[in-house]
């Protein structure tokens, strides 16, 4: 797993000894995600170096984004319908839950972001890894009773630093409906970038209100979100030109996954994009957060379905996510806060 990655005429050497998935393996995700033929046929399969020029890179990456943001939902099932609660970041645990399996199963940011940058580097990209310290004005405890205002976590969220003829750009496809969508250009603008209709997005550097530091050096990539023109803008999460390597999202992974604190461990959210017939646009979302169903397309709310029972939620998973779950796993969320009663 470790070394180059080859396709008929070209190869490319990873920088560090990071993982990378075999030509056949890179070819089964393709399949998995349906990315069409036209794309399919990009040069930089011949010579994967060409995925690291702006010119041939960028629209490759921006159709794999919306791929995969369709096809595999950010999730947190394993987390409550499962006696064992385990997340694995294993580069082939990760193939096989997202590819082998036919699950149709996901994953939180951490299993979503770590298998992606497998992907990219294996396909030629440079590719750093990092990580985002997220803003409680786009997490739920923003809309209970009591909430004290803007304020940012630890680092609890993974994010990826893509660079395409020495231009980095921030790649995400592990924040459901809260995510860029989009590579996003690592260059101070206040100009705002269309993510999905009507919610646009913009990355500004700044420093964070709870910073004492007010060295240049010390300022945060900070992504931001608006749904209209006249809304004020919020920021979604912050983040420094700083590498993570394994070992710190092993860390973070053992957090997010146990700590009583965590959100994660006390509701279920599941979702995925949606795209246009023809998969050049991301539409909108279907998403089970809780025990509420949602379908949104450009801003608007198609579908909304309470489910008041767990054979409610495990039948929408069936039939709107194509995800079964089987008596064992089902058993797993009893007398578990996550539970519907």
């Amino acid at each position: 797993m470790y070394g180059e990655y080859q396709q008929s005429s070209g190869s490319v050497s990873t920088d560090t000894p990071r993982e990378v998935y075999s030509a056949d393996k890179i070819d089964a995700y393709l399949s998995s995600i349906c990315f069409t033929e036209a794309y399919r046929s990009s040069p930089l399969f011949g010579s994967p170096k060409l995925a690291r020029v702006k010119e041939n890179g960028l629209s490759f990456l921006q159709a794999l984004m919306r791929f995969q943001l369709a096809k595999v939902p950010f999730e947190n099932l394993e987390l409550h319908y499962s006696p064992s609660r385990e997340i694995s970041l294993d580069a082939d645990s990760l193939f096989e839950k997202f590819v082998e399996s036919g699950s149709n199963r996901g994953g939180h940011c951490l299993q979503l972001n770590t298998f992606f940058a497998i992907v990219l580097r294996s396909l030629g990209f440079e590719v750093t890894t990092s990580a985002a310290r997220v803003n409680t004005d786009c997490q739920a405890v923003a809309t209970k009773p009591g909430y004290r205002g803007s304020s940012y976590n630890g680092w609890d969220h993974m994010i990826l630093m893509v660079t395409l003829s020495s231009e980095r750009y921030l790649v995400d496809v592990g924040m459901n409906a809260k995510g860029p969508m989009v590579p996003i250009p690592m260059i101070h603008d206040p100009q705002p970038i269309v993510s999905v209709a009507p919610r646009t997005v913009r990355l500004i550097q700044d420093f964070l209100p709870e910073s004492t530091s007010r060295d240049p050096a010390h300022r945060y990539w900070q992504l931001e979100q608006r749904y209209s023109e006249q809304q004020a803008w919020t920021s979604v999460y912050a983040f420094a030109e700083v590498e993570f390597i394994p070992p710190d999202f092993h860390v973070m992974n053992w957090y997010i996954n146990t700590h009583p604190t965590s959100w994660f461990t006390q509701q279920i959210m599941i979702g995925k994009m949606i795209l246009t017939e023809d998969k050049k646009e991301i539409i909108g979302d279907l998403t089970l957060h809780k025990n509420v169903l949602q379908r949104r397309v450009r801003g608007r709310i198609e579908l909304k379905v309470e489910c008041r029972s767990e054979d409610e939620r495990v039948l929408a998973l069936s039939r709107h996510f194509d995800i079964h779950l089987n008596g064992r796993q089902r058993r797993g969320i009893l007398n578990t806060v996550s539970e519907i009663p």
